[in-house]
């Protein structure tokens, strides 16, 4: 293979391209996994050439991730891959651990739908001349093969992550919730991540939920006009506050529905009074008592749903 070193590249070809022309062949033709594979671990069994056996499970790693091979061969790439990652001194430890997780999400999730980016195998190609297992990163250098991201949480919290090229909606989900104490599964089905598009010169914006088994990157466009929020979707499990994130987020939640009118049911006497003292709650909540002072009019209008102003 010309990726792997042991043919010359075509005139003008780069890395990238290499990588890209046996992925996009194995997406074409599904007839063709079970070669790939083959060849891809023979590459990786007894090497002596180091440069060649990086370059194999790099791209083993991808292969895991993208595409199945036939249920005749794999038991055969499990078994390889069990055996690849028992040894904790080997160099190839951990990423071998890394395609047996990236291949047991495969059969679960069905794999990515989308080829990488090029800036996203540039990334995974950053282990070139620092070996194979640098410990705990999917064939490089710690931080190389993620790709930083913001999640946008209500009440202006930003929560900041680095998800990898197999990372799934229910394991960023699964990672946030935890670090607002909300660890239990039953409460964490109640919260979504969505993916927000936005549109050159266009104020609307296209919203979609994320579904748990859908691979991050396969919406994370290389422009980066996709951004990723959080919401409570619903509400059975009792709140528990013992959490700063998890009170500050469901407050945030809770003010934006509020102020904009959406959670308002109809308008009378006891209303308004509710009304004033929820005002009167959130000017509490905003100033300290040194700085206590009567709401202005801009204020008392800023705490108003908007549907009464």
């Amino acid at each position: 293979m010309r990726f792997m070193g042991d043919h010359p590249k075509l005139k003008n070809q780069n890395e990238v391209e290499c990588i890209f022309e046996i992925l996009q062949l194995c997406k074409e033709k599904e007839t063709l996994h079970d070669e790939v594979y083959c060849q891809v671990i023979k590459q990786v069994t007894h090497n002596p050439k180091l440069e060649s056996l990086m370059r194999g499970w790099l791209l083993l790693n991808l292969l895991t991730g993208y595409f199945l091979p036939s249920n005749t061969l794999m038991p055969y790439a499990t078994k390889f891959l069990q055996q690849a990652s028992s040894d904790p001194s080997s160099t190839h430890h951990d990423i071998a651990k890394i395609c047996q997780s990236n291949l047991r999400k495969n059969v679960m999730y069905g794999g990515r739908r989308h080829l990488p980016f090029p800036v996203e195998m540039e990334a995974l190609l950053v282990w070139r001349g620092r070996g194979v297992g640098t410990r705990g990163q999917e064939g490089g250098q710690k931080g190389h093969a993620a790709r930083r991201l913001v999640i946008f949480m209500p009440g202006g919290v930003e929560y900041l992550t680095r998800i990898k090229t197999f990372t799934v909606g229910k394991e960023l989900l699964q990672e946030i919730c935890e670090q607002m104490g909300a660890g239990e599964q039953e409460e964490i089905r109640e919260f979504a991540l969505f993916a927000i598009r936005t549109i050159a010169n266009n104020p609307v914006k296209m919203v979609r939920p994320m579904r748990s088994e859908e691979y991050l990157h396969d919406y994370l466009l290389e422009d980066n006009l996709i951004t990723m929020s959080l919401r409570r979707v619903t509400w059975k499990t009792p709140l528990h506050f013992e959490n700063s994130i998890y009170t500050d987020f469901h407050y945030g939640q809770i003010l934006w529905d509020y102020v904009n009118g959406r959670i308002l049911l109809g308008y009378g006497k006891e209303v308004e009074m509710q009304i004033s003292i929820l005002a009167m709650l959130q000017h509490w909540a905003k100033t300290t008592e040194q700085q206590s002072t009567a709401p202005s009019r801009e204020e008392l209008q800023e705490y108003t749903p908007k549907l009464l102003c």
